[in-house]
């Protein structure tokens, strides 16, 4: 090539990366090899965590990254494909207190069974012995609960939803990635499996669909990208919506039939995935309060279960799951602690505005369902809340303007009416 064409081809390039950045496309940073930290982190097929993994890491594994966009790799090696920045985080980094502040767990087990590879590969994450004998002694529907726990959207149907929002509502890398901590996915899923035998699932596919196509573009303004959450349609006329341990959301019927548009369904959701991160279920937990200090409780009980047996179904920790479930259920019904419902709130309105929806939706919904028959007899007030909401809507840094969405969500949200 002549030097001339060169000089042009390069001055092209240029302008070509200047447009990009212009039209708010950064071009992908390469790096030229990475060190896993975390073990059984999965190498996806896409860059989502709704694409299938094609494998797991082990920790010490090198990869050569391609691209680099701030919160996906795309990696060759061993196994090629996406890899999130969680498996690159050394969790020895931070005070456990802090990584649990901010919506972290410890990191993985080093040991990754072929069986758990298998299901984890097809998104279903294996039920551990325990918990199946303790949910075979209730009468609880584990298959179901799995079924439920597939994405119910294809990648393309994901990645068709996320374009219908403006660039501005793309979830860009904010900090680190956040994972879940293997006891926090038993005891979320056994306290799932009660509230469906008290409230079954909706059996519309497509309002479960368009529930969950909401909560993964929201739960993607957070470091939980690459955790699968687990949406769940229940039908009941009550107002409600629960969230659980391991990223599982709980929304009625009765609450989408009091919603008028999808931000205030944006909203519901992202206050619920708020709870989750800040991990108020765990901090709630009064079993074994004394003994587990409550910012680092799945990390204890994590070391605890191991020493029992817990791949054995050792009775001692079969009873200790049932007791924290049974603790988990019994604060869920009676409602959160004032507390962390405002801080959910706040939370959960600035993650919904920061995915593009407008922060006033929260409150518009807060005073329809006020005096509603909703499952929370000791949360505050709508009024209390409203008024403490409006602090954060009416700022001088809210974003007033933005679509509500209310077209989509009446077309879409027709199974719950």
């Amino acid at each position: 090539m002549k030097s001339s064409e060169y000089k042009l081809l390069s001055i092209v390039a240029a302008l070509c990366a200047i447009v990009l950045v212009a039209l708010g496309h950064s071009p992908a940073i390469a790096a030229s090899e990475v060190k896993v930290s975390n073990a059984g982190v999965p190498v996806r097929s896409g860059p989502g965590a709704f694409y299938d993994a094609v494998g797991f890491t082990k920790a010490g594994d090198r990869f050569k990254v391609t691209e680099d966009d701030g919160r996906w790799m795309r990696v060759e090696g061993a196994l090629s494909g996406f890899l999130s920045k969680k498996a690159l985080e050394n969790p020895s980094g931070a005070s456990a207190s802090a990584r649990y502040s901010a919506g972290e767990s410890k990191g993985f087990g080093g040991k990754v069974s072929s069986t758990a590879s298998t299901a984890a590969t097809r998104g279903l994450v294996p039920v551990e012995p325990s918990l199946m004998r303790v949910a075979s002694q209730r009468g609880y529907d584990v298959d179901a609960l799995q079924q439920l726990e597939l994405p119910p959207f294809t990648p393309k149907e994901a990645e068709a939803f996320e374009k219908t929002f403006p660039r501005s509502a793309v979830a860009k890398h904010k900090g680190g990635a956040f994972y879940f901590a293997p006891g926090e996915r038993d005891t979320g899923r056994g306290v799932a499996l009660q509230l469906l035998a008290k409230f079954p699932p909706d059996g519309s596919p497509s309002l479960r669909k368009y529930v969950a196509l909401v909560g993964l573009h929201v739960q993607n303004h957070t470091g939980f990208y690459d955790e699968r959450f687990t949406y769940i349609v229940a039908k009941t006329d009550t107002v409600l919506s629960f969230a659980l341990p391991g990223g599982y959301v709980i929304v009625s019927t009765g609450a989408i039939r009091a919603m008028r548009n999808e931000a205030e369904l944006a909203f519901v959701l992202a206050h619920e995935i708020s709870h989750i991160a800040l991990r108020h279920g765990l901090k709630e937990m009064k079993v074994q309060k004394e003994r587990i200090d409550t910012s680092e409780a799945m990390d204890a009980l994590d070391v605890e279960l191991d020493k029992l047996g817990r791949d054995k179904g050792d009775e001692k920790v079969q009873a200790e799951l049932s007791a924290m479930i049974d603790d988990m259920y019994a604060g869920l019904v009676k409602g959160r602690l004032q507390a962390y419902e405002f801080e959910a709130d706040e939370q959960g309105a600035a993650l919904a505005a920061s995915a593009g929806y407008p922060p006033g939706a929260s409150v518009e919904f807060l005073e329809r369902i006020s005096g509603a028959t909703t499952a929370y007899a000791s949360h505050p007030s709508e009024a209390v809340r409203v008024e403490r909401l409006n602090t954060v809507v009416k700022s001088p840094g809210a974003k007033k303007k933005a679509d509500d969405r209310r077209a989509r969500f009446a077309e879409n949200a027709g199974g719950a009416r």
